[in-house]
């Protein structure tokens, strides 16, 4: 007998011991929005679940229903076990794994437990209900080889709207300790299977829930995000389609990470095509981030016969979501899912590693408490990081950084005197350290001495505009202006005693400033250049002036990039096999219009044997031009939202 279990390779491990990787679906039947295992049409389900086999997909994620199975509180309803032991049996028949998820909650309608009556959640009595809940019906199955993971719920936030639930932000210890509680109750009558919970947007909200303290008790982080009020814009753009990429990397804390229920999107929201682009960059995205695996949301549209219900008649744009349509036909982001599922199947995609990162963005103590700026400034960071090829993570600023070449800091919220003195020794030791000033609260006692400058005063920033050059560097040449696209409210005027001023404000003022101290380098931004360019239309942040100043600040640091792109839109890096050394190449266009740019193979040493690179998708050779001057290149061309993977052979 076999149950999923970590590889140590960094992916999940199937019943027999092979490393797996995870495309699937959620699923609830088309014909009830959402409790099927009420309305139980045993024919419906399985055709489904053996169209779902056909398309390619290993596993689906299921809700179950808390008053369903409980309708009365310590009373539970035996027919439940029947039908989801019919789900197993089709399941084992079509070699799909199954990912229940408990106390709904909510699942497209709101449930709230009928025997209730106003009691909270995730404190008193409620909590040891909860407990016996889910040890009744995993008792019944923890033997089962077929189960992904047990979740002990969707989008805990969502409780709050329910009568005497806690109001948002919940509070923080009273979360740790009840997710602790369910994982000990799951885990008292099956230690055999993986525990998670099925987080919205932990890494983007302040609900209440520390993305850390969850990381140390659950088995695997899984996540639900849907890039809701980054930019209005359609999903296929930039801004909008890294953020699955943002949450998958953020969520990255010694335990494996998948999405739960992203992708996904409306049709009614998003016309077909902008879906499928959204599908397709986000997957791969996904991937190329760390991902061990993808369960989007849903499989099928809700059949029209109950459009005019509730919670459908109010909520008309969750109709739409599936990957099927409601007439039984397949939506070109099922095409898409189904394209992916081949991809990692024929490529054999468990063979091949994640390069090691040493490129990090560093994420303050106070994120959470100050989300609304210290987020968009991280994501925002995240995004045109990403643009310049190189391999990152993120790390709280008490995290090690011994590891790390280059850091970025573009939020200060909440920043000790410690952490500051931790950043100090990263740059003496010879870490190159780039912050983009914030708020006056990052001053401190090492921040002279670090910048090698003297702080006159945190003032206005009335409308600087652009920025000059001060002396040639870089690509830059000395007096050339840069526009600036990003909206300030403040500038922290400094002035230069052992740093190099790099770029100057109209007036004169030290815009950008770079100092050795010890054996390393820190450059100072003493403006939020980033701040508000989520704003800007979208062809314009593709272009930003900044993204050329944040490149051209990488650029000073030897930092591991293989392949660096030409446009700040392509996202490009590789992924290599564990025996035979090979690699894959990633370019994936984040942009909804076409791109044709250079990639450059940045090789070890000058005189290293160039690469041969295959098409993927092809098998036509691409050819690298190489010039003494320049390293070696090929030019690609990407559709909207295009994908392209090459094979690098040796």
């Amino acid at each position: 007998m076999g149950f999923i279990r970590f590889h140590t390779q960094g992916y999940l491990q199937d019943t027999e011991g092979n490393p797996l990787y995870v495309v699937g679906i959620n699923y609830v039947a088309s014909h009830v929005c959402t409790n099927f295992w009420a309305d139980w049409r045993p024919e419906a389900v399985e055709r489904d679940l053996k169209r779902i086999a056909e398309l390619g997909l290993n596993a689906i994620r299921i809700p179950l229903f808390w008053g369903f199975n409980e309708p009365e509180q310590g009373v539970y309803n035996e027919l439940v076990l029947t039908r989801f032991q019919q789900l197993i049996d089709w399941a084992k028949k079509y070699q799909i794994y199954v990912m229940p998820w408990f106390l709904v909650g909510v699942a497209t309608g709101d449930y709230d437990v009928p025997f209730r009556n106003g009691r909270p959640f995730f404190r008193g009595e409620m909590v040891d209900v909860a407990e016996r809940h889910v040890q009744w019906f995993i008792s019944h199955f923890a033997s089962e080889e077929q189960i992904l993971f047990w979740d002990i719920c969707d989008e805990p936030e969502f409780y709050s709207r329910h009568p005497g639930a806690d109001p948002l932000p919940y509070d923080r210890r009273t979360m740790e300790l009840w997710v602790k509680r369910i994982y000990d109750a799951i885990k008292a009558v099956d230690p055999h299977h993986l525990v998670t919970l099925g987080f919205g947007h932990i890494a983007s909200e302040h609900f209440g829930m520390h993305i850390r303290d969850m990381a140390a008790i659950l088995d695997a982080m899984v996540v639900t995000c849907y890039p809701n009020g980054l930019a209005l814009e359609a999903y296929d753009e930039v801004r909008n389609n890294y953020f699955i990429s943002y949450n998958v990397l953020f969520n990255q804390l010694g335990k494996p990470v998948m999405t739960c229920e992203a992708p996904g999107a409306s049709s009614v929201l998003f016309s077909d095509v902008v879906i499928a682009r959204y599908y397709r960059v986000a997957l791969y995205s996904n991937l190329l981030n760390g991902s061990v695996g993808v369960l989007p949301w849903v499989f099928n549209d809700f059949s029209e016969q109950i459009w005019h219900q509730t919670p459908l008649n109010e909520k008309t744009f969750e109709p739409s979501f599936g990957i099927i349509a409601a007439d039984g036909s397949l939506k070109p982001a099922g095409k898409e899912l189904a394209d992916f599922a081949r991809f990692v199947r024929e490529h054999h995609i468990t063979d091949y590693q994640w390069p090691a990162a040493d490129t990090a963005i560093l994420v303050p103590s106070g994120y959470y408490e100050q989300i609304t700026t210290a987020f968009k400034r991280i994501y925002t960071s995240f995004v045109l990081l990403k643009g310049t090829g190189v391999t990152m993570r993120f790390l709280w600023d008490d995290q090690s950084l011994q590891t790390v070449r280059l850091l970025l800091v573009p939020s200060s919220a909440r920043l000790t005197t410690s952490a500051w003195n931790a950043l100090r020794v990263f740059v003496e030791q010879g870490g190159t350290l780039v912050f983009l000033y914030d708020q006056r609260t990052a001053l401190n006692t090492y921040f002279n001495q670090l910048f090698g400058v003297e702080v006159h005063a945190s003032e206005r920033d009335h409308g600087y505009g652009s920025i000059q050059a001060a002396t040639s560097w870089q690509d830059y040449s000395q007096g050339e202006t840069v526009a600036l696209a990003s909206t300030r409210t403040e500038f922290l005027r400094v002035n230069a005693v052992s740093a190099t001023t790099l770029f100057t404000f109209e007036d004169g003022h030290p815009a950008v400033l770079s100092n050795h101290y010890g054996a390393g380098t820190a450059f100072l931004v003493t403006a939020p250049v980033l701040d508000g360019l989520l704003d800007l239309p979208a062809a314009d942040f593709s272009q930003t002036p900044e993204y050329r100043l944040l490149a051209s600040l990488v650029e000073t640091t030897a930092v591991n990039r293989v392949v660096r792109s030409h446009h700040p839109a392509v996202e490009v890096g590789v992924m290599q096999h564990q025996q035979t050394g090979e690699r894959l190449l990633f370019c994936i266009n984040h942009h909804s219009a076409p791109i044709a740019t250079r990639i450059d193979v940045l090789l070890d040493q000058p005189d290293q044997p160039l690469p041969h690179l295959i098409d993927c998708r092809t098998q036509e050779p691409v050819p690298l031009a190489h010039t003494a001057a320049a390293h070696p290149s090929f030019h690609v061309s990407l559709d909207p939202g295009g994908v392209s993977i090459l094979q690098w052979k040796r």
